[in-house]
């Protein structure tokens, strides 16, 4: 029947989370829209994309939530918050268990939505609060501003109280290396349900695929043809196969 067979083919746009999420195979990301980022969004709604991946990093969540809303709160809206897969990123500054909460309140007042589909630590690394930038020195974040008074149980503990009040339906991590996963793993009462990382053909991340797939951790690329075209090794775009 035709019911049957659209909800078949929804199951293959998407992946099964270990939460028992759906998260489709592929997103809109936001990063370096810039000026753009409003009407990119609406674009991408109006065009097709359900899953809409953000962060308070990037500077530009009341934009993309001004998208949403426009999408969303029309007389005659053609997209409903639950076809809609948003996710945020928790910065370095906001380990500590005060301010995870409080980051995460402001994300959803930005993106103007009662929940987040998925909350993912941004990278493992706690960073004081207000750090002023720049961040690293020669690609290496400066010693001085790592956060010793915060650990990474704390701040997985603070976002899994997120999922127990409902203002976030799962929570994940992003640029986590094997160690880092090793460690979170031992005392996570709810487990990572992604890990969100750069690959693509010059970083196939082999090892850490297949530590997370023995995991049930399911693993999203970004900058799957590297940033523009570049990437370690050379230009994506210029790879006669990719060509």
């Amino acid at each position: 029947d035709m019911e049957g067979d659209a909800a078949h083919q929804d199951q293959l746009f998407v992946y099964r989370l270990n939460g028992g999420q759906s998260l489709p195979v592929i997103g809109f990301g936001t990063w370096r829209l810039g000026k753009d980022t409003e009407t990119a969004v609406k674009t991408a709604l109006q065009t097709g994309y359900r899953a809409v991946d953000c962060a308070t990093l990037y500077n530009n969540q009341p934009a993309v939530g001004a998208a949403l809303a426009s999408c969303l709160h029309t007389s005659t809206p053609t997209i409903t918050r639950e076809d809609l897969f948003i996710t945020s990123k928790l910065w370095n500054t906001d380990h500590r268990t005060d301010r995870v909460r409080a980051a995460c309140l402001k994300t959803l007042k930005e993106l103007q939505v009662t929940y987040l589909d998925l909350y993912l630590l941004h990278w493992p690394t706690a960073v004081i609060p207000d750090a002023e930038p720049p961040l690293r020195v020669r690609g290496y974040l400066r010693p001085a501003l790592i956060d010793t008074q915060v650990t990474l149980q704390e701040t997985w503990t603070a976002m899994e109280a997120l999922v127990t009040d409902g203002l976030v339906k799962a929570i994940g991590v992003s640029n986590f290396g094997k160690k880092h996963l090793e460690q979170l793993l031992s005392f996570a009462r709810i487990p990572p349900v992604v890990n969100q990382i750069e690959m693509h053909p010059y970083l196939v991340q082999h090892d850490l695929r297949s530590f997370c797939s023995t995991h049930q951790i399911h693993v999203t690329s970004y900058s799957t043809l590297g940033q523009g075209g570049q990437a370690r090794g050379g230009n994506l775009l210029q790879e006669p196969v990719i060509q």
